[in-house]
């Protein structure tokens, strides 16, 4: 008998283990069992129990009972060596050179990550059979119903806790927890327990539809509801959303779509009446009073109090560091609006009911309230510090202290690791003990090697649960996985917020439970998984290849985000300024003799009440919308040619096309970007409507045209575009456009009827010499895609010097290339020869978006955004056509030379766009200076100021300083109605002005700087000089 038990126990011993496991790990509270030197992380006795099960394992390997081989064994392999080469790197050349990081601590934290995964080989090597499956599924529930046991009973019966938040609580000692805190049951901490929870409550969910008894199914419905309630207690806001994630994912796996919306219904209203946490995620993002500098435009501070009449206003202070950051230094400003005030405040409390919420008061003192003491604080008392300045105070998002911490302390922390090695990383424990994000604690500790690795493993996981589960005849083994998916995307997404791959309680339960999923599958199916070819697969899916374009050229334009206003957008800045949204219905019918393009005045509206005078916040919507654009130029270029892959050319030429810099690099550019965005979205649309027979789409198609007009002037040949594709892709049944088409007058009416600005200038048509400004135009902004804005310019001034001087000579020969191009496309048409579809497209479109412009006096770089996206149609076929005569001679040389080509063109595109933004940078730090030594000088004005200048910049490179806007980039700064702003021609003409009224200054702009020009002057001959 004994012998019989001994067998099995030796046959099952790692089934034995893993139960154990599961149960063990999650329900025994973290009490210390040996010190560590040099931290209060402590040896306990779940690593004691997890030795002696990796003990027992090997022994079961050594003895050939179990093997080492695993669907993940490789990935893991490379991720320990990956661990291993960061370790040693660390050891010999950071940990020395770093204070508080010990060796020690550095080893066994790679040592504890190997601790972690072992338990995998364990749990993998325990599945036997499917009936497996079942016994395992019953410990993990009836370990929930524990845990779900003692959370009711620490919530309302007092039972104790154990967590290791900090080091004094981390020793042991038992905590009784109030009724309203933060439940942790039997966890080290609420963000471990809601973590926990996110994993297996989708295994549970998953279990339901896998059993046939009703009782079963019930349940298994109440656990995982319960399961849910105690994961609201914990309040932890990431957990919850990644619950949702979690669960919408398993019944996608599982195709039960139409059960998820139950599923969610009831998920929200359980949030909504249970627990503080629904009230607690609504206040992340929060509404309260802000004070920000008027000189600089940066925040100061939360306001609690103001005092209207006196113009003070109290403010909370705290001592900045980066691990204590004041509340709500993370700002977002917003359109004046109701909401309550700070620091608990009502509308209608204290001092707050001396003025309207909506209103946006200007005070001259701060006063902050500091605690120098515990005691002060806690009875409310403080120390009051007095600043004097100019305040402006307004309504702002302030978003939680929590985001403020991982923003200004962690995050940045873990960056600086990174940068010490960015392949291996810094070593593991060289951050901290928290990174709360799992991503950046990856790449800081362990580089992108190690990141790489890490996540590698569960790339394989995934490989091996897509490739096999539908052939998987056991229905509880197949959603047993699919569940443990569910949980694992639940869990990468609290990653973002949360460490929970190296909470000990997290990582064993996940690893094991990956085990026994895969384990399950695998033995049902015995195929084999080609990881390579998967990740091949993956990588070239267009998904990935657009998500790789666009953080691709977020991280190219990023340092652009810094730079500062220029020229025109002080003016628009002024008319939302100055406007309301009660305003905005305006925009749309009165121009008052401006441009017509109601859609970007009402978008600079919402953006100066968003993000106010910070340029970072403008300059980033307009990123948003080139790479917007560009997605868009893929697409359709991937419509055009066929070829996913090779579409990426025309994306990237797009992308980091030199001729576009002004239009990315000024903000004043925005509408502009946006026709071209929708132009280029719309096209593609109609082409999937067309080929799909989509009638959404269409209507999808009309709206944006109607958005590209509103948006600016070049979008009114939106229409005609369609039909481009129409008389080259499609049937050729234009009538199906008549919609599309009667835009394009009635935005002609509304221009008329909202007084727009007309023609005027070199932006104008002169009638005689059109044909010969078309193709003067034509050649320049063909060469200007060519060459770049910056040698383009010197080009057109000498052509548009010839064709003005051979006036008729250019007509004639104008006339004659257009017929010759007409007869030429005619004669190959009527002979049925091949017309390459995609040079006319590419051509047409360049041609049709410039129209409106070609015609006039002048060019201009921003307008040649608009073509942008057909010439690189164009770069592509051209190269292509390169690409298929060379391979005639040697594949191998077709491939280095397009490629050669290619690289260069992006290398030669890119370093101009760096150049241009160079000037960019200069001519807003122009600006700036200008602004800011002025009022530094002369503000507050005791009476009426005015203010003479002379010589002001208009360009510096291909930047624009100061077109227009000058006065407007005063208004802003200054703030005060007794400043006026006067341009003249000459240093006389402003001391003439100046001698005439009090309180004046003349000033001038010399090599990018503003200079006073000083009252001692000479008279010579009727002109006046700087005495320096």
């Amino acid at each position: 008998m004994m012998k019989k038990w001994l067998n099995w126990l030796d046959d099952n011993i790692l089934k034995v283990v893993v139960v154990f496991l599961i149960a063990f790990i999650p329900l025994y509270p973290k009490f210390p069992l040996l010190d560590l030197k040099n931290t209060w992380v402590y040896i306990r006795w779940d690593d004691i129990v997890i030795a002696l099960s990796s003990l027992i394992f090997g022994i079961q390997v050594l003895r050939w009972k179990v093997t080492l081989k695993t669907p993940l064994t490789k990935p893991i392999a490379l991720y320990w060596i990956a661990g291993l080469l960061t370790t040693i790197y660390a050891l010999f050349f950071i940990l020395g050179s770093l204070p508080h990081v010990f060796p020690n601590l550095s080893v066994l934290h790679y040592l504890r990550r190997i601790e972690y995964m072992v338990v995998f080989f364990i749990a993998f090597n325990s599945i036997k059979s499917k009936s497996d499956v079942k016994l395992y599924l019953i410990t993990l529930c009836l370990t929930v119903f524990a845990i779900i046991i003692y959370a009711v009973g620490q919530r309302f019966a007092g039972f104790p806790a154990v967590i290791t938040m900090n080091e004094e609580f981390a020793k042991g000692k038992l905590l009784y927890l109030p009724p309203t805190a933060r439940i942790t049951a039997t966890f080290a901490g609420h963000y471990d327990l809601a973590a926990y929870m996110v994993l297996v409550i989708p295994v549970i969910l998953a279990a339901i539809f896998s059993v046939k008894r009703i009782s079963l199914k019930i349940g298994l419905t109440l656990l995982s509801t319960f399961s849910y309630i105690v994961l609201l207690f914990t309040e932890s806001r990431v957990s919850i959303a990644a619950y949702f994630l979690a669960v919408s994912s398993t019944m996608i796996f599982m195709r039960k779509k139409l059960l998820l919306i139950p599923i969610l219904i009831i998920s929200f209203v359980l949030m909504n009446n249970l627990s503080g946490s629904s009230e607690r995620l609504y206040k992340t993002f929060r509404i309260r009073d802000v004070a920000f500098n008027m000189e600089t435009g940066q925040p100061i501070a939360a306001v609690e109090d103001i005092d209207k009449e006196t113009g003070i206003a109290i403010a909370e202070s705290q001592e900045v560091t980066k691990e204590r950051l004041p509340v709500g230094s993370g700002f977002i400003g917003l359109p004046g609006g109701g909401g309550s005030g700070g620091g608990g405040n009502s509308a209608g409390s204290g001092l707050l009911s001396r003025y309207e919420p909506s209103e946006r008061i200007e005070v001259r003192q701060l006063t902050y309230k500091t605690y120098a003491t515990q005691e002060l604080a806690a009875t409310g008392g403080a120390k009051l510090a007095t600043v004097s300045g100019r305040f402006l105070i307004r309504k702002a998002l302030v978003y939680d202290i929590s985001f403020t911490t991982r923003f200004q302390g962690e995050w940045p922390r873990a960056m600086d690791a990174f940068r010490r090695n960015p392949i291996l990383g810094s070593g593991f424990s060289t951050i901290s003990l928290a990174t709360d994000n799992d991503y950046y604690r990856m790449l800081g500790e362990t580089g992108i090697l190690g990141t790489l690795t890490f996540l590698g493993v569960f790339f394989a996981a995934g490989v091996v649960i897509m490739r096999s589960y539908k052939k998987v005849d056991h229905k509880l083994s197949r959603n047993f996985a699919l569940g443990i998916a569910g949980g694992i995307i639940g869990l990468a997404f609290n990653a973002l917020l949360i460490d929970v791959f190296e909470a000990s309680k997290i990582a064993y339960t996940l690893w094991i439970l990956m085990g026994l999923g895969l384990g399950a599958l695998v033995v049902s199916y015995k195929g084999k998984f080609n990881y390579l070819k998967e990740l091949i697969r993956l990588i070239i899916s267009k998904p990935v290849l657009i998500v790789g374009l666009l953080t691709i050229g977020l991280v190219s334009f990023l340092p652009f985000l810094k730079n500062y206003f220029t020229g025109d957008d002080f003016t628009w800045l002024r008319w939302a300024a100055e406007d309301g949204f009660e305003d905005s219905l305006a925009y749309f019918l009165y121009a008052d003799g401006f441009f017509y393009r109601p859609l970007q005045k009402l978008l600079y509206l919402v953006m100066f009440n968003v993000f106010w005078l910070q340029p970072m916040g403008y300059h980033f919507v307009s990123l948003v919308v080139h790479l917007t654009a560009t997605v868009g130029v893929y697409l359709l270029s991937d419509q055009l040619i066929k070829n996913r892959r090779l579409a990426l050319v025309p994306a990237f030429i797009f992308l980091f096309l030199a001729s576009n810099s002004e239009s990315i690099f000024w903000a004043s550019s925005l509408g502009n970007m946006l026709a071209v965005m929708t132009m280029v979205w719309s096209t593609y649309l109609y082409s999937q409507a067309r080929l799909h027979n989509k009638i959404f789409l269409g209507v999808l198609v009309f709206v944006l045209n109607i958005i590209a007009m509103l948006a600016y002037e070049g979008g009114i040949t939106a229409p005609l575009l369609l039909v481009l594709w129409e008389l080259i892709y499609g049937s050729r049944k234009i009538w199906r456009l008549i919609p599309n088409l009667l835009l394009m007058p009635a935005y002609v009416v509304a221009r008329y009827f909202a007084s727009a600005h007309g023609l005027a200038g070199d932006y104008n048509y002169n009638w005689l010499k059109l044909p010969v400004n078309v193709v003067g135009n034509a050649l320049a902004y063909l060469v200007m895609f060519v060459t770049g804005p910056r040698w383009a310019g010197d080009w057109f001034n000498s052509l548009r010097y010839l064709l003005n001087s051979e006036v008729k000579t250019m007509i004639a020969v104008t006339v004659l290339v257009a017929m010759s191009g007409l007869i030429f496309i005619t004669v190959m048409i009527r002979r049925r020869q091949y017309v390459p579809k995609l040079l006319l497209f590419g051509i047409g479109y360049s041609i049709i978006a410039l129209m409106p412009f070609l015609g006039l006096g002048n060019v201009s770089i921003r307008y040649s955004y608009l073509a942008a996206p057909g010439f690189a149609i164009v770069y592509i076929y051209v190269l292509k056509m390169a690409y298929d005569q060379l391979r005639k001679v040697n594949f191998l040389l077709a491939i280095i030379v397009t490629s050669f080509i290619f690289i260069a063109t992006l290398s030669f595109n890119y370093r101009q766009l760096g150049e241009s933004n160079r000037d960019w940078v200069q001519a807003g730090e122009i600006v700036q200076n200008t602004l800011l030594s002025l009022k530094n000088k002369y503000f507050p004005f005791a009476s009426k100021g005015r203010f003479y200048f002379v010589d002001r910049p208009i360009r510096y490179g291909t930047a624009w300083v100061f077109p227009v806007g000058l006065a407007d980039a005063f208004w802003h700064s200054w703030q005060d109605p007794r400043l006026e702003i006067h341009e003249v021609s000459s240093i006389g003409e402003g001391f003439r002005l100046a001698d005439t009224a009090g309180n004046s200054y003349v000033f001038i702009f010399r090599d990018g700087k503003i200079e006073l020009v000083k009252h001692e002057i000479v008279k010579f001959e009727k002109e006046f000089v700087i005495v320096e």
